[in-house]
């Protein structure tokens, strides 16, 4: 099996500098050290590229890392919708690689939709928000709302 072709970025490895010694005041009067914050943005910039560097190193030695994130999305997703159907409970289950997503609540928006059937589309969307936001009550929203409403024309 051929492996991946990652391009990565090398810094070369410098030795830490000894501690900066204390701040000293500015022109300004704020405590501080222009050119050892300098050199702190510079190591841990090139702390990051080494991390990358590593994490890339490892991603092409391992190849079929992801394919097995998917799989394993794939078993989550089933034993996750087997469990909703075992429980009644309707709802949606769908994944992205090792990501998955548990969607329940979906009889309450097949509702709101049929009493906001009537609006247009931005309307539709507005009153999906506030049917949300109404739910969730001062504990406001923890997550992302993403609607796309189509309407097609009654022939």
């Amino acid at each position: 099996m051929a492996k991946a072709a990652y391009r990565t970025a090398t810094v070369p490895r410098t030795p830490r500098a000894a501690p900066a010694a204390p701040p000293t005041e500015t022109a300004a009067g704020g405590a501080g050290d222009e050119a050892a914050a300098a050199r702190g943005v510079a190591e841990m910039t090139q702390e990051f590229a080494e991390l990358c560097n590593r994490v890339f190193a490892y991603l092409a030695d391992h190849p079929d890392l992801y394919q097995d994130f998917d799989r394993a999305g794939d078993r989550l997703e089933i034993r996750l919708g087997s469990a909703l159907a075992r429980a009644g409970v309707p709802g949606v289950v769908n994944h992205i690689g090792g990501m998955a997503g548990l969607f329940i609540g979906i009889d309450r928006v097949r509702k709101e939709l049929v009493l906001l059937r009537h609006l247009d589309a931005k309307n539709i969307c507005k009153g999906l928000w506030k049917a949300a936001s109404s739910y969730c009550g001062d504990a406001g929203s923890q997550d992302d709302f993403t609607v796309l409403v189509t309407k097609r024309d009654p022939e």
